[in-house]
């Protein structure tokens, strides 16, 4: 199979599955609990595909999952990026993502943990020609119905007197409304070119790149012109209005220039407006079926439009703000500016990911979420699938000059990014509320971020309401949960103590079962203990059935107690057992000696026993 990246992760599973052996495709099925019938390859294909996306099954096997293949999930999770999971790439995922205090994880670990997600029927594993290990890749099918996992970054409380900026969807949508009415009453003028029109001379050399008209002049001025061996400096792209137009919009919205762009930007990403050579054109009747979509699929889109941005980047942002930051070119690359935009929507989708992994419940403090990052991509070019000599930031001297080796620290760069990314789009899409000091932002809480970036089912029911209600049904006990209105500790231990019976966007099913409870009690967790949890998942008491159920378990657990692993030995008479104990090495095999003629031995101990009573003559009889 070839493991080139994908374009579009979010699509081609029946391809991928069709260049797997057919062995494999069974044992994948096998893993999701079902046997494909017939030997049709197109249909082994099609009904793995509807065995991926079944939304109950995946549920089952994730809720179920122990700590550590849940945490190896999430990083899995980080990890894939529509090139597949990698032994190394999951190893540093779970790493970068541990308290400092914890041990890191290896290669090897890794590479354990991602043929058992793969083992349960969670990723794909393939071979190819290149690698000798296998590759992994967690399917979009998949990743859109995992049920919320408990985030890596551990919340705090709200320090007091905060201020807290808070917005959400509906605020977005409404500020894309405010946007297109202006655009379609005024008709903002556009911004003139970032760089001027080169002749065809340099254009080929270029690749597109646009470049500071002072650079431009030089390479005019040279007799002999290689632009492979030059490094030139590459301007941010440019706002979408003209400075008068951009001001008067952001005055309209109540915001910054930045925000301003960025609307414009996903009206135009939507096909809500048009560009012409001039201005900025509103289309009636695209707007009109726009309008026409529910609150939720509007939403939607405004999600996708964001997410696929390429003519728009956090980096440009960043490089307008900061005067003394320069983005540089090698030129001896070849490599165009349209791969580096696109490059820059996979560092998006990257970052993206990691802040939806970090929780979805509490406040997040950004120096530990930044750590993190830091960790897991210590430079932009590691984002950016680069080699770190083909483009990168290096901050200007005081006679405006800069040097490849002039390199920023993280924080100049790559934290402004994050920073921007939080403060920036992510706050004004609803996606996140902030916490800040003065204008520092110091802390961050997710208003649905990882349901936008897996674009997980939307209910079909409004997400609200109790979150959890419980039923007795004869002598079962069912416990209904609203999946995204509830903390995923509560799944986590749902998970523990009950089996999930169907899943949905709006609604999972849970029945508890006395065999997860059982095998909690086994491992040292009292009834007391799971109501305990319960109580500090939910802020509330278990209500009396889920009481009463785990109680009453709790007082049977132990009364008849199953030993495995051991064999009965019956003699017959009461004289033999203490001859035999005398005569061979059954004095030192004997378990529990339970009446003069029964006794118990370890199974594993049987045949050398059987061997040394034959050899005495005591002709032994083996029954299974």
């Amino acid at each position: 199979m070839s493991t080139d990246c994908l374009d579009d992760a979010r699509s081609g599973l029946a391809t991928i599955l069709s260049q797997l052996p057919e062995q494999e495709l069974r044992d994948l099925a096998r893993a999701r609990g079902c046997t494909l019938p017939g030997s049709d390859r197109s249909q082994l294909v099609s009904g793995l595909v509807e065995l991926l996306a079944d939304h109950t099954g995946t549920a089952r096997i994730v809720v179920s999952l122990p700590p550590l293949l849940r945490e190896a999930l999430r990083a899995a999770f980080v990890a894939e990026d529509g090139c597949g999971v990698t032994p190394s790439g999951m190893a540093l995922a779970m790493s970068s993502m541990r308290p400092e205090s914890e041990p890191e994880v290896k290669p090897v670990e890794a590479a354990g943990f991602l043929s058992d997600l793969a083992r349960v029927g969670l990723l794909l594993a393939w071979r190819d020609s290149l690698h000798q290990m296998p590759q992994y890749w967690l399917p979009w099918e998949v990743q859109q119905l995992v049920p919320p996992l408990p985030g890596w970054c551990q919340a705090e409380p709200i320090p007091p007197s905060p201020d807290i900026r808070s917005r959400d969807t509906a605020d977005a949508l409404s500020q894309l409304v405010t946007v297109w009415q202006h655009i379609a009453t005024v008709r903002p003028r556009r911004a003139p070119p970032g760089s001027a029109p080169v002749e065809r001379r340099l254009a080929a050399g270029l690749q597109g790149w646009p470049i500071e008209q002072a650079e431009l002049a030089r390479l005019r001025r040279g007799r002999k012109l290689d632009i492979s061996r030059q490094l030139l400096t590459a301007l941010p792209a440019a706002m979408l209005l003209a400075e008068p137009a951009l001001q008067e919009l952001a005055t309209a919205i109540s915001g910054e220039a930045e925000e301003a762009d960025l609307f414009c930007r996903l009206l135009v990403e939507l096909g809500l407006v048009e560009l012409t050579a001039d201005h900025l054109v509103a289309r009636k009747h695209a707007w009109e079926q726009f309008s026409a979509q529910t609150v939720q699929a509007r939403a939607r889109s405004l999600a996708h439009a964001y997410q696929s941005l390429a003519n728009w980047s956090e980096l440009d942002s960043v490089l307008r703000r900061s005067t003394g930051l320069v983005l540089w070119h090698n030129a001896q690359y070849a490599c165009s500016y349209q791969h580096f935009r696109s490059r820059l929507v996979r560092m998006r989708h990257l970052l993206l990911r990691s802040l939806a992994c970090t929780g979805e419940t509490g406040w997040l403090p950004l120096d530990r979420v930044e750590a993190a990052i830091r960790r897991l991509w210590p430079q932009m070019n590691a984002l950016l699938d680069a080699p770190v000599t083909a483009w990168g930031v290096a901050v200007r001297d005081s006679s405006g000059r800069f040097s490849p080796h002039s390199t920023p620290s993280w924080d100049q760069v790559e934290g402004r990014i994050l920073r921007f990314m939080l403060q920036g789009p992510l706050h004004w899409l609803g996606w996140v509320q902030l916490l800040l000091e003065g204008e520092r932002l110091v802390a961050y809480r997710s208003t649905g971020l990882a349901n936008w970036v897996w674009d997980r089912p939307a209910p079909r029911e409004p997400v609200g309401g109790v979150p959890l209600t419980v039923e007795q049904r004869g002598s079962e006990v069912i416990v209904l949960v609203r999946p995204h209105s509830v903390c995923a500790s509560v799944h986590v231990l749902l998970g523990r103590i009950a089996e999930l019976q169907e899943a949905a966007p709006d609604r999972f099913v849970y029945q508890l079962d006395p065999r997860r409870a059982c095998a909690e009690f086994e491992v040292g967790h009292s009834a007391a203990e799971l109501l305990a949890e319960w109580n500090r998942c939910l802020s509330a008491p278990a209500p009396p059935a889920v009481t009463e159920a785990l109680n009453d378990w709790w007082s049977r657990y132990g009364r008849v107690r199953l030993y495995e692993g051991f064999a009965l030995l019956e003699l017959q008479d009461d004289v033999l057992l203490a001859e035999l104990q005398v005569s061979t090495a059954l004095s030192q095999r004997i378990v529990a000696r339970i009446t003069p003629r029964l006794a118990l031995v370890a199974e594993e101990d049987v045949p050398l026993l059987v061997k040394e009573f034959s050899e005495r003559g005591y002709m032994p009889r083996v029954l299974d």
